[in-house]
């Protein structure tokens, strides 16, 4: 465990360490839990970018899974207000942050329109 971190001033949400999770993410949140791989277990940027999604869960009342896989449109704003803090932490990972964008969650946009958006 990385340790626990907090939403909202008043919402626990654990980091785990765990190597197991699909190939394409070095970690992935599960609403009310982070887990992130050995590997990225420093990875403060990559741990914002989760605890958006743990917030966007809670904001939701745990909605936003079945709207995440349903909507693409959904999925492509959950995923950019999760990069833009992802990039306000590591404005250097810029590139990387629009790769993944554009090839790990079937979103069917431009890489122009990614750039506009970030």
């Amino acid at each position: 465990m990385v340790g626990v971190r907090w939403i909202y001033r008043f919402i626990p949400v654990p980091v785990l360490v765990c190597a197991v999770m699909p190939d394409r993410f070095d970690a992935l949140a599960l609403g009310v839990a982070v887990l992130v791989r050995p590997g990225s277990r420093d990875d403060e940027a990559l741990i914002a970018h989760e605890l958006v999604h743990c917030r966007q869960f809670y904001r939701s009342f745990g909605l936003n899974a079945l709207r995440y896989w349903l909507s693409r449109d959904f999925r492509y704003q959950a995923e950019l207000e999760a990069v833009r803090e992802q990039l306000r932490i590591n404005p250097a990972a810029r590139s990387a942050a629009i790769q993944m964008l554009l090839t790990a969650y079937d979103l069917g946009v431009s890489r122009r329109q990614v750039e506009n958006d970030l």
